[in-house]
């Protein structure tokens, strides 16, 4: 796994310290991540292009949207 973020390494540390301690489940903590990163969410499929991106995808939680799941791409 691996991030990019958008906003200083601190600042993120910072962020996720406050949604732990203000409750967030992972839904809510992920879509505030998804908007602090340059490559989750498919952005990082994004800037493959015009590279074909393959993913496996396994979460414990049957119906998580696919924006939701941390995975492994394979590029060719």
């Amino acid at each position: 796994m691996f991030e990019k973020p958008l906003i200083p390494e601190k600042e993120l540390q910072q962020l996720t310290h406050d949604l732990l301690a203000s409750g967030a489940d992972i839904v809510e903590m992920n879509t505030i991540r998804k908007r602090v990163s340059a490559v989750k969410g498919g952005k990082f499929a994004k800037l493959c292009a015009p590279a074909k991106v393959y993913a496996v995808v396994l979460s414990d939680i049957i119906g998580d949207p696919l924006d939701m799941i941390a995975f492994r791409a394979c590029l060719s």
